[in-house]
């Protein structure tokens, strides 16, 4: 490898690791089960539901932010939302570690009812 090579190599590491964590490295945090011990399986289901939307929200902000810090070469000025994914990546693991507990199952959620189309056939 010539030199030019491996300085551009050390650089794009020396940017890689300056920026932010990507989504899926992220680790979650260990969220106490208590605050969901009193919802029944549906309001779980529902939370569940809430929670993940969040997380892939955040998960798709912080994918941003990290191909930003990239691009940019600047970490400084972006908003990391490591911890706030890996806040949500821990309830919904504490979640559904209770419908385990209480034997949940998947609650079905309500199925939207379809109108017929119209016919592409002309009915005689």
């Amino acid at each position: 490898m010539t030199l030019s090579k491996a300085a551009v190599a050390l650089f794009g590491f020396t940017l890689l690791a300056g920026c932010a964590t990507a989504p899926d490295d992220v680790k979650p945090i260990n969220v106490p089960t208590d605050s969901y011990q009193y919802m029944s399986c549906q309001q779980l289901a529902q939370e569940a539901v809430r929670v993940g939307e969040a997380q892939d929200k955040l998960a798709d902000e912080q994918g941003s932010t990290r191909w930003r810090d990239i691009w940019t070469g600047r970490d400084i000025l972006s908003r990391d939302h490591e911890r706030s994914l890996a806040r949500a990546k821990g309830e919904l693991n504490a979640i559904q570690a209770v419908q385990k507990q209480k034997a949940c199952g998947s609650t079905p959620v309500p199925a939207v009812p379809v109108t017929p189309a119209a016919s592409a056939t002309p009915v005689k």
